[in-house]
């Protein structure tokens, strides 16, 4: 399963020595640039010709996808929305998927999912949750949680993303519902503009949570 396939995300896969081979389903949550790299699906040779490939997403994002496929490949779409559950098959098991609603523009979604070996909330790109979201996800007790932000200190960005003071408002209401435990993996990243990074660097204090410590605001990857 591939989570969202922006237009480097191929290229990232090689660079990170990983192969996309096997994966059968992208879940896309929004149909901006960023996220949605359309011509990934004709480009296809890392899936193999003759794999089904499940599309899944917010009509927007599918919509981006449709001209990039020939009538004869095995690329099915599915459009979800906030409460749609899917099942999808896995490796050892199902993924069990539901749709949340999503701060970032009118159809976006986030993703709750979960499988045999664990459970995550793929919340990015999103502002402040909305309450349906938050009403969805209490007692969860993810086993990890990546949850955007953007903005660092700037709070005057006017923008469906989270800045530091609602990224730890945010993070402080999951815990107190309950969908963050103490074993849960808390991280918060965003490739951002590289002023932003470097205040978030000198100005953040370190985040514990669960079995590492992360510096959700220290620049993309930046769990220690």
């Amino acid at each position: 399963m591939l989570l969202d396939c922006g237009p480097e995300a191929p290229r990232a896969a090689v660079r990170a020595g990983r192969s996309l081979a096997e994966v059968r389903h992208i879940l896309f949550t929004h149909a901006h640039f960023d996220h949605v790299g359309p011509a990934a699906l004709l480009m296809r040779h890392w899936t193999g010709p003759a794999r089904p490939l499940q599309v899944l997403g917010p009509p927007s994002a599918l919509q981006q996808c449709r001209d990039w496929v020939g009538p004869d490949d095995p690329v099915t779409f599915r459009a979800v929305g906030p409460g749609d559950q899917v099942a999808l098959a896995g490796p050892r098991g199902d993924y069990r998927v539901r749709a949340l609603a999503a701060a970032h523009g009118p159809d976006a979604v986030l993703y709750d999912l979960a499988a045999a070996d664990g459970r995550i909330l793929w919340a990015t790109d999103t502002g402040p949750l909305p309450e349906p979201t938050h009403a969805a996800i209490g007692g969860a007790r993810f086993d990890a949680v990546f949850l955007e932000e953007t903005f660092g200190d700037y709070t005057d960005h006017g923008t469906d993303h989270h800045d530091l003071p609602t990224f730890a408002a945010t993070l402080a209401r999951l815990r107190q519902s309950g969908a963050v435990v103490d074993g849960t993996d808390v991280v918060g990243d965003d490739d951002v503009h590289t002023v932003i990074a470097q205040q978030r660097h000198q100005r953040v204090s370190t985040v514990r949570t669960g079995r590492r410590r992360i510096h959700p605001t220290a620049g993309p990857g930046a769990v220690r």
